[in-house]
C-alpha cells in the first residue's frame, strides 16, 4: 500500500500501516552509524511538514460546479428513487432533504461555538500540547484501538500533568471537512479546569516551539516536535517511536509518572535522529500523492457533471502525461518491494 509519511510529498510503499520499513532500517544502521551529523532544526521541517499536505487536501473541491448544475443535481436526486445500492438503504426523499438542511445548520452552529470559545494565541508560559485527530479516522482506529476515544485521553492527560502546567488541545483543521465535532465534545474539554481549547487556525509549529512537551495519540506532530528538540509521548505505534527519546503509553495508570519523568529527564539524541532521517529517506520516495489524488478526483467529477466522455478522455491524457514520471517511479518501487 501507499503510506504518506510525515514529510510533505514523500511516501513509503509498505505492507503495514506504520511504515515499519523505516524503523527496521533504523535498527540495522544505528549501532554503526558514523555519518557526519546534521542539525535538522525547525527551518528544515517548516516547508516540508504534513501541514503542507493538509493544505492540498483542503483544496479538494467536491462542488466545483455551477449553481444551475447544483440545482439540476438536487432536482434529479429528489425526482428519482435512490439507486438500489447499499449506501442508499433506508434513504427517502424527505430524509435526504431534512438531512441536508440539518447538516448545514448544525455545522455552522458548531463552527460558531468553536470560534467563540477557543483561543487564537498562546496565553501560557508552561503548557503541554495535545493535537486532536480528525474523526472518524482509520489510522487511530487501526493502530490504537484502546486509545481511540480522544475525549477520554484528554481527560486522563489533564489529570496527569503537573499542577503548574496547562494542557492545550488544538482542533484539527481538517475536521471542518467532517462537519466539526459536537458542541458537547468541545464543552466537555472547556469544563476541564487546566485545559484550553485552541482554534484550528493557530499555527501548530508555533505551539510545538513554545510547549514543554507534545502528547499525541499518533501522527505528524510528534515527529515535527523532534525538529524543535521537544520531548514526545505517544499512545500508538509510529515508525519514529524507535528513538529512545520517544516515550510510549502502555497503561493510563502510568501516565502521571511518565509525564513527570519526560519533563524532567528528556535529552535529545542527535545521532539517533540523524539515523532516523537517513532511514526515512532511504525507505521512501518523493511523490505528490495528494495532489495526484486531487487531480484524479477532478477528472472524476468532470465526467459526473459534464457527461462528456471526449472531454474526460482529453483531461485524463493530460493528467497521465503530467504525472507519468511519478507513475514510473511508483511502479519501480512496487516492483522492488514485491521482489524482496
Amino acid at each position: 500500500m501507499i503510506n504518506p509519511i510525515h514529510i510533505h510529498n514523500r511516501i513509503v510503499v509498505s505492507d503495514n500501516l506504520t511504515s515499519n520499513e523505516i524503523s527496521n532500517e533504523f535498527q540495522k544502521i544505528i549501532l554503526n552509524f558514523n555519518e557526519k551529523l546534521q542539525n535538522y532544526g525547525p527551518d528544515y521541517i517548516k516547508d516540508q511538514s504534513l501541514a503542507e499536505t493538509v493544505k492540498v487536501q483542503h483544496t479538494f473541491n467536491f462542488n466545483n460546479i455551477s449553481t444551475t448544475q447544483k440545482i439540476s443535481h438536487y432536482i434529479n436526486r429528489i425526482s428519482n428513487d435512490p439507486e438500489p445500492v447499499y449506501q442508499n438503504i433506508g434513504k427517502t426523499k424527505s430524509k435526504m432533504i431534512k438531512s441536508k438542511f440539518f447538516t448545514n445548520f448544525e455545522t455552522k452552529k458548531r463552527k460558531a461555538f468553536l470560534d467563540k470559545n477557543s483561543i487564537f494565541q498562546i496565553e501560557d508560559d508552561k503548557f503541554l500540547y495535545f493535537p486532536l485527530h480528525t474523526e472518524p479516522e482509520a489510522k487511530i482506529l487501526a493502530t490504537s484501538p484502546f486509545f481511540s476515544n480522544q475525549l477520554a485521553i484528554v481527560e486522563n492527560v489533564a489529570r496527569s500533568i503537573p499542577i503548574d502546567f496547562t494542557l492545550y488541545v488544538k482542533e484539527h483543521p481538517g475536521q471542518g471537512l467532517k462537519l466539526w465535532r459536537t458542541i458537547d465534545f468541545y464543552q466537555k474539554i472547556l469544563e476541564l479546569p487546566n485545559v484550553k481549547l485552541v482554534h484550528p487556525t493557530v499555527n501548530s509549529q508555533d505551539l510545538i516551539s513554545k510547549c514543554s512537551c507534545v502528547i499525541s495519540i499518533t501522527g505528524s506532530t510528534g515527529f515535527e516536535a523532534l525538529f524543535y528538540k521537544k520531548p514526545v509521548i505517544l499512545f500508538a505505534d509510529e515508525y519514529y517511536d524507535c528513538l529512545s527519546m520517544i516515550n510510549k503509553v502502555n497503561n493510563l495508570t502510568e501516565l502521571p509518572k511518565l509525564i513527570s519523568e519526560t519533563l524532567s529527564s528528556f535529552e535529545f539524541n542527535n545521532k539517533e535522529f540523524n539515523a532516523l532521517m537517513n532511514s526515512t529517506y532511504s525507505q521512501s520516495i518523493p511523490l505528490p500523492y495528494f495532489q495526484i489524488m486531487k487531480d484524479a478526483l477532478t477528472i472524476s467529477l468532470l465526467q459526473r457533471n459534464e457527461k462528456n466522455s471526449m472531454l474526460t478522455e482529453k483531461e485524463f491524457n493530460n493528467f497521465y502525461e503530467k504525472y507519468n514520471d511519478n507513475f514510473e517511479l511508483l511502479g519501480k518501487e512496487f516492483k522492488k518491494k514485491l521482489s524482496n
